[in-house]
């Protein structure tokens, strides 16, 4: 080992910081969930498909530092207890206020982490690769979706949530 020891110190990105944008978006509609405090992804009441979509730019001071790691800290708004969601990363742009399920962005084939819900007050998902990807490649954001699209109902607060301590949160 080599001395002194550098230990690099996590960076909690505030909200104000970040440019964020997510929406939900519904099977066979138009309608714009921009604005709503949460993102459907799954089956509501309705039998319609929900998934949400989030865009994070990542913060300036990083984005030419070696990531050791990131997480992205959800909050539930409703729970459908033993099901799972999946958070993608996107291969192509959308912009929140005019995305449908009509022309919603292409995702990788294999989600970039996962929950499995069960309860719990926070979803952290692993998003580390995925800076690091950006830091190379354009940052088209994620998909998050229900692993069952069919049987499950959650939802997450978005960044619109009004309650500061439940909107998503990035540590880097």
């Amino acid at each position: 080992a080599a001395y002194p020891v550098t230990i690099d110190p996590t960076v909690v990105v505030p909200q104000s910081y970040l440019f964020f944008e997510d929406t939900t978006i519904k099977e066979n509609s138009t309608t714009d969930y921009s604005s709503w405090q949460y993102l459907i992804v799954g089956n509501y009441v309705t039998g319609s498909r929900y998934r949400g979509l989030m865009k994070i730019q990542v913060p300036g001071g990083v984005e030419n530092e070696f990531i050791t790691y990131a997480r992205l800290t959800l909050s539930p708004s409703a729970q459908n207890n033993g099901s799972q969601i999946n958070l993608y990363r996107n291969t192509s742009d959308f912009t929140d206020s005019e995305v449908t399920c009509a022309n919603q962005p292409g995702i990788v084939d294999i989600a970039e982490d996962f929950f499995y819900i069960d309860g719990q007050s926070k979803y952290v998902f692993d998003i580390t690769n995925a800076l690091k990807y950006w830091q190379e490649n354009p940052n088209y954001g994620f998909s998050i979706r229900s692993d069952n699209e069919v049987l499950a109902y959650n939802s997450v607060k978005s960044i619109e949530c009004t309650t500061t301590s439940l909107k998503p949160l990035v540590e880097i």
